[in-house]
């Protein structure tokens, strides 16, 4: 009889003993089904609003820098560097995970790589705001300006843009990735007469 009441007060210390353990444990909810009305408006998203980002590509003609924040372009006035402020932020690209890898900025337009989200080019005139006036959506990963051309890592390629009015750019040529073994151009530079490139390796 003893040891039955033993039992009985440690099955209920052990009991207990959970409970304190572990207080938030419930019973399993059943799993819901991810098709029908709940996920009807799905398709409708819309992008309302973004806040920060990811800076991957920086350019800086004085008194300014030109960032690349998520699909955003950000001028940062930099007359204390040591206190950058933003005076100028444009609308997103939008398109698939459009994000700014590279920035190159020629006179009053700043020219963007967004990766796979495409190429874009800004109105910087009016620094506080950034306006977007021609984009490309092939993909692009880095971009560089010299004169009236603008030269885009496309994909495979090397796409040779003419930017008299860089509100129209007009292809003017594009290069294929040599058969070299390699994936994709990956930086570009053109000064004078070339253009240097580099591209990384597939192994």
């Amino acid at each position: 009889m003893r040891s039955t009441v033993r039992q009985s007060k440690l099955v209920r210390i052990l009991i207990i003993l959970c409970a304190l353990l572990f207080p938030t444990l419930r019973p399993a909810s059943p799993v819901s089904s991810m098709t029908g009305p709940a996920t009807s408006g799905l398709t409708s998203l819309e992008l309302i609003t973004q806040v920060e980002g990811p800076v991957n590509a920086v350019a800086v003609v004085e008194p300014y820098a030109y960032i690349g924040v998520g699909p955003r372009l950000v001028i940062l006035d930099m007359t204390r560097p040591d206190n950058p402020r933003r005076i100028g932020l444009s609308a997103p690209i939008l398109r698939d995970r459009a994000g700014i890898g590279d920035v190159h900025v020629a006179g009053n337009y700043a020219y963007v790589a967004a990766g796979i989200g495409g190429m874009a080019i800004f109105d910087i005139s009016q620094p506080y705001l950034p306006t977007q006036v021609a984009s490309d959506e092939t993909e692009a990963w880095m971009v560089s300006v010299t004169g009236q051309l603008l030269f885009v890592t496309q994909g495979g390629k090397l796409r040779i843009w003419n930017v008299a009015d860089p509100t129209h750019p007009q292809v003017e040529s594009e290069i294929n990735t040599p058969n070299m073994g390699y994936d994709d151009f990956t930086d570009v530079t053109a000064a004078g007469n070339y253009v240097y490139v580099t591209q990384t390796g597939a192994f």
